[in-house]
């Protein structure tokens, strides 16, 4: 979301107003706005539709560079999967895994993530 928060960035430069005036504007902290622009934070639904509004950006804008910042994010995990194929840490057995796990409804997916966020790293 780096891009599109540098594009919500432009726009608020562009009109001359501060970080706090938007955060003002939109009832969120300085710090929410500074997060968004520089990336280290994904605005909710409604924090994005209200900075969309705000600012009056482009929903075609802020959809493409969404677009392209997932195609990226897309790139970087199949990279570092073929990493781990070349490395003979991932198997097809891994991949049966991984598949089985998709095919879980979202509420069973949901218990697994959470066990997997509370396993003791040396069971890993």
């Amino acid at each position: 979301m780096q891009a599109v928060g540098a594009y919500f960035q432009e726009l608020r430069d562009a009109r001359n107003e501060s970080r706090a005036a938007v955060a003002s504007a939109l009832g969120v902290t300085e710090n929410t706005i500074w997060r968004v622009e520089t990336g280290r934070q994904e605005p909710g639904a409604s924090l994005l539709i209200a900075l969309v509004r705000y600012l009056h950006a482009r929903w075609e804008d802020v959809q493409a560079l969404m677009a392209r910042n997932d195609a990226q994010a897309i790139d970087g995990k199949q990279a570092a999967l073929e990493h781990l194929r070349a490395a003979g840490l991932w198997t097809e057995e891994d991949d049966e895994i991984v598949r089985r796990i998709r095919q879980l409804d979202p509420d069973r997916r949901r218990v697994i993530d959470q066990l997997l966020d509370t396993w003791p790293d040396d069971a890993r």
